[in-house]
């Protein structure tokens, strides 16, 4: 089971980080949820529950672009969904 959310910083005061999409997906051998997100190749997490999932996910999307505005290098654009 596949599933994508959005991840991105909407707490008041904050610079907007992109909106970036994470693919949720059921490992069966490892009994855990694996997120990738397509716009930051190489960035994954994991967690037990789907939420736990999400909420790593989410925090590591905000560290990478952390990370990347730290060392002034461009961030990456989102993708945006198209019906």
């Amino acid at each position: 089971m596949a599933t994508t959310a959005q991840a991105g910083h909407t707490a008041a005061g904050d610079t907007a980080a992109p909106h970036y999409s994470m693919l949720l997906q059921w490992d069966p051998e490892d009994r855990i949820y694996v997120v990738s997100v397509p716009e930051l190749p190489g960035l994954h997490a994991h967690g037990a529950t789907y939420e736990e999932a999400a909420r790593k996910g989410a925090a590591f999307i905000e560290e990478w672009v952390a990370t990347l505005e730290a060392s002034s290098q461009a961030i990456p654009p989102a993708r945006e969904w198209h019906p």
